[in-house]
């Protein structure tokens, strides 16, 4: 009997130990379970505070670089001017001081602005027919004075198997090469720098990977270096660096934008042989061809249209921009009249012909967007709907650019501005459209002659 009563004890403790076990555990899993959730929540806020922080920081630099780009338009544009006017010696020197400066923070800004979009994603990549052989051979011509002032040979190599184009983005692969070799000359102090392009072999989507290679007989970079060397703002010596000036980003910029076109930048250096920089990029052979000579030159000349100076209407809010822009266009042989927004400029394009619009884009009262719209819908006056519309902004993004194809206008200029960029922008578009006009004229007046013949 007792023996019964011990055995029904035990059986309801071990009853209740097994639901306290139980209990327990369903706390535990609840509690494993808040956790989850809560981290889950928690992840969900560091990402989102972390995608509101990039947005901010990245708005911020280009609205930081877009204020920059401003006055340094001016600086670069009335300094090109002022060179190009009779200077004495020492005012020639003065000029070219600012103008180099003004250069060289046009380079950090860019390179600023380059990384950020890259960090954020928000840098759209071409995809046209270049030519390979032409930028190696261009930038040849533009670093050979430099590497023949330092006494360095400027070597080139270009393979005979190169294919004559290429599609990709030609931009960034000129900016990766200009990068290197910039690099490769700054750092150089004697003997050679060297320019290798070449097929390497074909990638696994069958794409002919491309080689291209810079390599110099610098001082090298230290083994314990190299593996950091292409990190954001990472300075391979800190004094060399200082002497020569830069942000530390070249590098960074380079391999980032190397991936994103779906191949890779490596370095191999050692303090006998110097460094060597190796760009693989996956590039199709293109079966666009360019056009002749004859065809290349087979237009009318923009100065001078149907016998007159080509006239052109500026609109711009910024004086010193307006002004600089404008003496450029007067140098190039154009004829300007200026407004400082899009509703002067309407007025003025409905009492005036003119042969092309430069608008900034990003102005009072009426912005260059509105303006384009007004202008290619028709509502703002009786003028030419087709008008050749060129876009001026210090904003790079390719949101921008989109939104300005968008509106209505024909090509997109960044700034600061180059008379030589302005010039060959202008040049294609006024040939095309008044190449077209005067077909078009022409078949006109033949269908009116053909209409009043006798049937």
């Amino acid at each position: 009997m007792l023996l019964q009563i011990l055995c029904h004890i035990t059986a309801a403790l071990f009853g209740l130990l097994l639901i306290a076990c139980w209990w327990r555990s369903r706390r535990a899993l609840h509690q494993v379970a808040h956790e989850r959730d809560q981290a889950r929540l928690l992840a969900a806020e560091t990402a989102r505070q972390a995608s509101a922080d990039a947005a901010l920081r990245n708005e911020f630099v280009a609205t930081v670089t877009h204020e920059l780009r401003t006055p340094l338009n001016g600086i670069i544009g009335m300094t090109s001017l002022l060179r190009s006017g009779d200077l004495d010696p020492r005012q020639r020197e003065y000029a070219d001081i600012i103008r180099a400066s003004a250069k060289t923070l046009a380079v950090l800004v860019n390179d600023l602005l380059d990384f950020a979009r890259i960090e954020s994603r928000h840098i759209a990549l071409e995809h046209i027919p270049f030519s390979l052989p032409d930028i190696i051979h261009d930038l040849h011509v533009l670093f050979a004075p430099r590497a023949t002032a330092k006494g360095l040979d400027l070597a080139l190599d270009i393979d005979p198997h190169t294919p004559a184009q290429v599609n990709g983005d030609p931009h960034r692969v000129r900016q990766i090469l200009n990068n290197l070799l910039d690099n490769a000359i700054k750092f150089t102090e004697q003997g050679e720098i060297r320019i290798a392009c070449g097929p390497a072999s074909d990638g696994p989507d069958r794409r002919p990977i491309m080689r291209l290679v810079i390599s110099d007989t610098g001082p090298g970079i230290a083994a314990e270096m190299q593996d950091r060397i292409f990190d954001p703002f990472c300075q391979n010596d800190a004094s060399i660096t200082r002497r020569h000036g830069g942000t530390g980003l070249g590098l960074a910029i380079c391999r980032r934008l190397s991936v994103l076109m779906g191949g890779s930048l490596e370095l191999s250096s050692s303090d006998d042989t110097g460094s060597t920089f190796t760009c693989l990029l996956p590039l199709e052979v293109s079966q666009t061809t360019h056009p002749d000579d004859a065809q290349r030159h087979d237009r009318v000349t923009t100065q001078m249209i149907n016998g007159r100076r080509a006239h052109l209407l500026l609109v711009e809010d910024n004086p010193v921009n307006r002004r600089t822009i404008q003496l450029m266009l007067e140098h190039l042989g154009y004829q300007v009249d200026c407004a400082d927004n899009g509703s002067q400029a309407l007025t003025l394009l409905t009492g005036q012909h003119y042969h092309g619009v430069i608008m900034d884009c990003i102005m009072p009262e009426m912005d260059g967007f509105a303006t384009a719209r007004a202008i290619r819908t028709g509502h703002a006056g009786d003028f030419d709907p087709h008008l050749p519309i060129i876009a001026l902004s210090a904003h790079t993004l390719t949101a921008d650019r989109d939104r300005a194809l968008e509106a209505g206008m024909n090509a997109y200029l960044t700034k600061p501005v180059q008379a030589s960029e302005l010039a060959k922008v202008l040049d294609g578009l006024l040939a095309a459209h008044y190449r077209c006009d005067m077909i078009n004229s022409d078949t006109e007046n033949h269908a009116r002659e053909r209409s009043k013949e006798p049937s």
